[in-house]
């Protein structure tokens, strides 16, 4: 499926948790964007039996979030998102993230902020 990969987070948060910081606490933000994301995602999928929707599932990490889809009830999943010969991709995972990438990089901006601000590293 398709990924956002946030340049410098990895040293980010090894320079927090050198600093004290518990990277759990960005937990919160990576949860909200996946929540937002999957909530999306399964709401620009396209319905005919509702399996593709319903295998939408997110990850929870330490430091990202992880989505994805299909499995035995919805073998069908990534023809739907990448398509065939015969059928155009209708790539619904992928335009939900690509239309909510900057609100979950302002996210994670903020959270890393309110670390900043909690823990009084900003000097």
């Amino acid at each position: 499926m398709a990924t956002v990969e946030i340049n410098g987070l990895n040293e980010v948060t090894r320079s927090l948790q050198k600093l004290g910081v518990g990277v759990e606490d960005l937990k919160g933000a990576f949860q909200r964007i996946g929540s937002k994301i999957e909530a999306g995602a399964k709401a620009r999928t396209p319905v005919v039996s509702g399996k593709f929707s319903t295998s939408i599932k997110q990850s929870r990490r330490k430091n990202s979030v992880y989505l994805y889809a299909g499995g035995k009830r919805a073998w069908h999943a990534p023809y739907v998102e990448f398509g065939t010969k015969l059928q155009k991709a209708q790539r619904p995972m992928t335009r939900t993230l690509e239309a909510n990438k900057r609100w979950g990089l302002e996210e994670i901006e903020k959270e890393l902020n309110s670390l900043i601000r909690r823990y009084r590293l900003n000097g």
